[in-house]
C-alpha cells in the first residue's frame, strides 16, 4: 500500500507565484494554495496540513503574523517561509515568535523548494513517530511498573515480614515495625542476636521490602568457615586459585544492586575485615588473586552475636567496621526468653 503524500499549503498574495511553487511540488506533494492569512486559516481547519510554506509580504496579515497563529493552534506542521528580506534580528525575532523552521530567500530556485518541503515533511513525521514511541513507551512503562509492583508484592507475602510468626503481644512486634521502617532506607543494618533468632529470615524481610526487592538477596555465614574460603566466596576468585582453573564470581558481585546478608560476622578474621569495611565502606572489592578493583552497589545488612559490641572493646573487632555496620541496629530478643516465647520456641536459621 501506498503512503499517502504529504500535504503542503502554499500562501502568497500573488498568483504567479502560487502557480509557480505549485508547479515546483506538486510531482511529490499535494498542493493546496491561499491568496491571504484568512484562506489559509480556513484551509488548515479543513485539510490535513504537514508543512506550510507562506510569503512574508501580504495584504493584512503578514507571513510572519500568519505562521505565529498557525503556531498556537496547529503546533507539529512545520512552518517555512519565503522573504526578500535577510536582516538577522527580524529572523531572529520570527523565529521567537513564529517557530520559523526555515528561511527560503527571494528569488528561490525550485530545487531549494522541493528540498526544504521534503525537509519539512520529513520532520513532521519524525514529530509524529517519536510522540507515538513516547505514548509506547510510557504505556510499556506503565506495564512494566505494574508487573514489578506485583511481583514485589507477591514477594513480600512470601518472604517479607508477613512470614515473622508471633502473637499481638509478643516482644518482636516493635523491632518487625522498626524493621520495616528502616528497610526502605538504603543503608547498612547490623542485627545482633543468639543463633536462632531468625536474623536471617529478618533481613530478607527487609530486602524484599526494599526497592532492591526485585534484585538478588544473597547470603553467606561466616561461623566456622575458613579464612580464605571466606574470602573466595565473598570476593571471587582469578583463574589459577581454585582447582579447575576457572574464575569463580563472588557473592559481593552477585548481589550488585541488591542485598548480601552476612551472618557470623563477629566470627570475621583480622584479615577479612579490612576487605569487609571496603566493601561497606566504598563498595569495593578485589577478587581473590586479582589486583583490579571491582566496585559493586549492594546493601549489606550483618548478623551477629550479642557479644560483638565486647568484641570491639577488647579489639578483636575493628572499631571502623562496626560503626560502617551498624549504621541501623537492632537487638533481637532471644525465641524463648521470659516474656518472649509468644513470638517464637521453634530454631530457625540464623
Amino acid at each position: 500500500m501506498t503512503a499517502p503524500r504529504p500535504t503542503v499549503l502554499l500562501v502568497d498574495d500573488e498568483p504567479n507565484s502560487l502557480s509557480a511553487m505549485r508547479m515546483a511540488l506538486e510531482d511529490e506533494f499535494d498542493c493546496i494554495t491561499a491568496a491571504d492569512a484568512e484562506t489559509a486559516m480556513a484551509r488548515m481547519e479543513e485539510e490535513w496540513v504537514q508543512v506550510v510554506i507562506c510569503d512574508q509580504r501580504m495584504p493584512g496579515r503578514t507571513g510572519v503574523e500568519l505562521l505565529t497563529d498557525l503556531r498556537e493552534r496547529w503546533p507539529d506542521t512545520v512552518r517555512i517561509i519565503i522573504t526578500g528580506y535577510t536582516d538577522p534580528a527580524a529572523m531572529a525575532q520570527a523565529i521567537n515568535d513564529a517557530g520559523i523552521h526555515q528561511f527560503i530567500t527571494k528569488p528561490w530556485h525550485p530545487d531549494q523548494l522541493v528540498m526544504a518541503a521534503r525537509n519539512g515533511a520529513r520532520l513532521f513525521q519524525l514529530a509524529r513517530d517519536n510522540e507515538r514511541m513516547a505514548l509506547e513507551m510510557r504505556f510499556l512503562a506503565s506495564t512494566a511498573q505494574t508487573k514489578l509492583e506485583r511481583r514485589r508484592t507477591a514477594l513480600r507475602d512470601g518472604m517479607g515480614f508477613e512470614t515473622i510468626l508471633r502473637s499481638p503481644q509478643s516482644p518482636m512486634n516493635a523491632l518487625v515495625e522498626t524493621a520495616r521502617h528502616y528497610a526502605s532506607f538504603d543503608v547498612p543494618v547490623l542485627l545482633l542476636g543468639e543463633p536462632g533468632t531468625g536474623r536471617a529470615r529478618l533481613a530478607r524481610a527487609m530486602h524484599y521490602a526494599s526497592l532492591r526487592s526485585d534484585k538478588p538477596f544473597q547470603a553467606i555465614n561466616l561461623a566456622g568457615l575458613p579464612d580464605d574460603l571466606a574470602m573466595v566466596e565473598l570476593f571471587g576468585a582469578k583463574r589459577g586459585v581454585l582447582p579447575g582453573g576457572v574464575n569463580k564470581i563472588g557473592l559481593a558481585q552477585k548481589a550488585d544492586r541488591g542485598t548480601l546478608f552476612v551472618a557470623g560476622i563477629e566470627q570475621a578474621s583480622p584479615a577479612l575485615q579490612p576487605a569487609l569495611w571496603r566493601l561497606v565502606d566504598e563498595g569495593s572489592f578485589t577478587p581473590v588473586g586479582g589486583q583490579e578493583v571491582l566496585t559493586t552497589n549492594l546493601r549489606l545488612i550483618a548478623g551477629a552475636g550479642a557479644d560483638l559490641p565486647a568484641r570491639v572493646a577488647d579489639g578483636r573487632f575493628r572499631l571502623d567496621l562496626y560503626y560502617a555496620l551498624a549504621v541501623v541496629e537492632m537487638a533481637i530478643p532471644p525465641p524463648c526468653a521470659p516474656g518472649a516465647a509468644t513470638w517464637r520456641c521453634s530454631p530457625s536459621i540464623s
